[in-house]
């Protein structure tokens, strides 16, 4: 016969269905900080600039539209990128170089 519970006892999938829940969650919170930080950093090469980040990523990737005046460019930015802006200094020194380079292409 079959064991259908996928650990052993029954009852165990839906802790752990509750799990991936809460850890949904907690990707979803550390992507807004990720979101938060990068428009921080963008803020501290250039206050004037608006930045829009779409709520969610498309092929895990951000388009993010810088725009300046009537300037307008796009930045594309990963999402495990956004997440290392908070905990990794070699990939916000990175994306804070990209930045840079975009904002000074930017001529309002």
């Amino acid at each position: 016969m079959l064991n259908r519970a996928p650990f052993g006892a029954k009852g165990e999938w839906g802790a752990f269905l509750a799990g991936a829940r809460r850890d949904e969650g907690l990707i979803m919170d550390e992507l807004e900080l990720g979101k938060q930080k990068f428009n921080e950093l963008v803020k501290g090469v250039d206050p004037e600039v608006t930045v829009v980040i779409p709520a969610s990523p498309a092929n895990s990737v951000f388009l993010i539209s810088l725009s300046k005046g009537s300037a307008r460019k796009f930045i594309t930015v990963s999402e495990d990128d956004i997440l290392d802006l908070l905990s990794d200094d070699l990939i916000r020194n990175e994306v804070e170089d990209r930045v840079r380079e975009t904002i000074a292409e930017l001529k309002p």
